[in-house]
């Protein structure tokens, strides 16, 4: 991570010159131009996203303020980047299907140059309180979410969630794995070791399963620390990676996937001469459905180490704050780190931790004291245990940690941790219980809202609840446009309450009946979801044709002329693709002048209006007109109303004249036997269709018709 000037740059290549190089290393350096950048800071932390045209998407993590404690961190990295010419040394690998894809923009550098590139489905931006991108790689649709959250150790926001959701966009499954790579920097020190349980790791390391921890830190020299950097690895409710690995960047650079690793090695750069750390998460590939979706998180920001100063300087860390459970027990991890700051050896070096009541030393008392050995000056060594938190135990506890030496002072450290009441996530779901059917068709509303308010009744913040809210048979109800059929609440704090709102509406496929859907709501630290069916009763909609009559305005004669206008009109009509009817009028009270023709538009789904097609009217009967016309090779309309047909005629009588519907059939699609609207509306007690298909058109005095 650490950055050459010009003259250690010039060095450095005059002795790659003489050296005869070495194939596919590029130094490390950045150059001075201006990078576009989205940016999101607390006063622990700030996240830097690169929105330039190359390296988009890529991030750096820097302090801002830092540990309130200590202003010797602030405003200093913890993931290499800077703001000129942007973040480019860490990045994310996606595999499908055995092929490496790197997520953001396509690079000119050195980290993941050989890798395939996607297009962007969202440059990357703020929303709420985080910064947002996607790319489409191949069949896959991914996202990366940064935002921040409470540090395990320090109980303060000064820690980055790192998160990629995967989604399959294609029709069938693939093979998906995930490489977060972080180029780690604590400030100006790039060799600084990682320190995993009770090892400080400094050379190529490995760490796959069970032997992953909860948590690794990294810090220079526990009696003054200029930063100390935390990544846990095991969260509540996350999947846990496959496999750690502590390297060094060069190669993580070169290899997107796959990488050069040497037990043993030291983190020297490859292909350089300093020290580079650097770290790589792997999630192995395993199948993902068409149309499902899968996240992968971690967590990187601030440790929270509580140091008591001596010549065997003592940090104690372990969780700030730790969830209860009424049901079993929970495990609480401690780290010690002792360091010797005498100018001599420290012999027979041992730390004692001393539990509170009730907590428990896991593998019994004789753990409880474990042997450091002999320690240089500066020297530090690091121990592990595991603490158990019988069921039921709520409170705040102090545990104290003793070091001794046969020939130094000794020293104790303590710490508080408090066992919170579990969280405890409450329903409560409000929405309307009925539809009716609104007077000019379809449905009232058209649309109704499902409110679900989340209560957290517990005494532990409810961590990353993910709330779902889907029909539950397929096309009888829909969301409405723009709504998800999943929310997601990154915390919900001890008594706060969050309502969240969907829209549902009817998809007219289904004619009557209740019609049900389903709400699921999961924290990922409270076990079992809650979940809930509804049901919304829904009327049957009541279709209905009609012949209205009204006079005809024209621009040059606003209130009326002498022609009247009969209009077939058709509410809540189901399938309809094609029309065919007959009216029927007096020929000696009317002159058909002109058939318009008939238009249909939706009553439910997206708006939609259309013009039957091939529209055909015969007049060669007197007092007799057919007419007919379809929607071509447009979709049925599900459910609709329109003007099915217009009529203009002349008065040319004084007396009441009648015009009759005598047929209407309705056709569902080509090659579909059309249905007769007619009959059924007189086919029983409790017609189908409702039918006023007789029609008076009252007439003045005689009029004449002009020629």
């Amino acid at each position: 991570m650490q950055r050459r000037w010009q003259t250690l740059l010039l060095t450095v290549l005059a002795i790659s010159l003489l050296a005869g190089g070495r194939a596919g290393a590029q130094p490390k350096v950045d150059g001075n131009g201006e990078a576009e950048l989205v940016t999101l800071a607390n006063e622990y932390v700030e996240i830097l996203v690169n929105a330039s045209q190359e390296n988009t998407g890529r991030f750096a993590i820097y302090t801002t303020g830092g540990d309130p404690e200590r202003p010797e961190d602030d405003e200093k990295p913890l993931i290499y980047g800077t703001r000129h010419p942007g973040p480019w040394t860490s990045y994310t690998t996606v595999q499908i299907d055995g092929v490496s894809w790197v997520f953001g923009g396509p690079t000119q550098r050195r980290a993941g140059r050989s890798a395939n590139y996607g297009v962007p489905v969202r440059l990357p931006e703020r929303e709420g309180e985080a910064i947002v991108a996607a790319w489409q790689l191949g069949p896959l649709e991914v996202t990366q979410v940064l935002s921040f959250t409470r540090s395990l150790t320090t109980g303060l926001m000064d820690t980055v969630r790192i998160a990629y959701r995967v989604q399959n966009t294609d029709t069938r499954a693939h093979q998906v794995g995930l490489r977060i790579m972080l180029d780690t920097m604590l400030g100006a020190n790039d060799g600084a070791p990682f320190r995993v349980g009770e090892r400080a790791v400094t050379t190529d390391t490995v760490l796959v399963g069970s032997a992953i921890p909860e948590f690794w830190q990294a810090f220079d020299d526990l009696s003054q620390p200029q930063v100390m950097a935390q990544g846990t690895l095991r969260y509540p409710g996350e999947t846990p990676p496959d496999r750690i690995y502590m390297t060094n960047w060069g190669s993580l650079a070169d290899g997107v996937w796959s990488f050069d690793f040497q037990a043993g090695r030291d983190f020297t750069r490859k292909g350089e001469f300093e020290l580079d750390s650097a770290l790589a998460i792997f999630w192995d590939p395993e199948p993902l459905a068409a149309g499902e979706g899968r996240e992968y998180v971690t967590y990187y920001g601030l440790g929270g180490i509580d140091i008591a100063p001596g010549q065997l300087s003592l940090g104690l860390t372990s969780a700030r704050t730790i969830e209860g459970s009424q049901t079993e027990d929970r495990i609480l991890t401690v780290v010690a780190y002792v360091q010797n700051t005498g100018v001599g050896e420290a012999l027979n070096v041992t730390a004692e931790i001393l539990p509170p009541h009730p907590f428990q030393v896991e593998g019994g008392a004789g753990q409880a004291r474990r042997s450091l050995g002999t320690l240089p000056p500066g020297g530090t060594g690091q121990v592990r245990w595991e603490l158990r938190i019988p069921k039921g135990t709520v409170g705040t506890f102090t545990y104290r940690v003793q070091v001794h030496a046969t020939n130094a002072e000794s020293n104790e450290g303590r710490r508080e941790v408090e066992v919170l009441a579990p969280a405890q996530v409450s329903m409560r779901v409000e929405a309307p219980d009925r539809l009716g059917e609104a007077p000019d068709g379809g449905y009232d509303p058209p649309r109704f809202p499902v409110r679900v308010t989340l209560t957290n009744t517990g005494g532990s913040a409810a961590e990353w609840i993910v709330a779902r809210l889907s029909p539950a048979v397929q096309d009888q109800l829909r969301l409405e446009q723009g709504n998800a059929e999943e929310r997601l609440l990154p915390r919900l704090a001890p008594g706060e309450s969050v309502t969240l709102t969907w829209y549902l509406r009817p998809t007219g496929k289904f004619e009557r009946g209740n019609f049900y859907y389903n709400i699921r709501a999961q924290a990922a630290n409270t076990g079992e979801p809650l979940t809930g069916s509804r049901a919304i009763q829904v009327e049957p909609l009541q279709a209905r044709v009609t012949l209205e009559s009204r006079p005809i305005s024209s621009q040059a004669n606003p209130v009326g002329d002498q022609r009247v206008e009969v209009v077939l009109q058709g509410v809540n009509l189901r399938n309809v693709w094609g029309v065919a009817g007959e009216i029927s009028y007096d020929p000696e009270q009317l002159r058909l002048e002109h058939v318009l023709v008939g238009r249909v538009d939706a009553v439910v789904g997206a708006p939609r209006s259309e013009l039957f097609r091939e529209w055909q009217v015969d007049h060669s009967q007197p007092g007799r007109v057919r007419f007919a016309g379809h929607l071509g090779e447009a979709e049925p309309l599900t459910l609709a109303k329109g003007n099915l047909a217009t009529f203009w005629f002349w008065p040319v009588g004084s007396d009441a004249a009648q015009v009759r519907l005598e047929r209407l059939e309705l056709v569902a699609g080509p090659g579909r036997a059309p249905v007769d609207v007619t009959a059924q509306a007189g086919a029983s007690r409790d017609p189908q269709v409702q039918l006023n298909g007789q029609l008076q058109v009252w007439l003045a005095d005689r009029k004449t018709v002009e020629p």
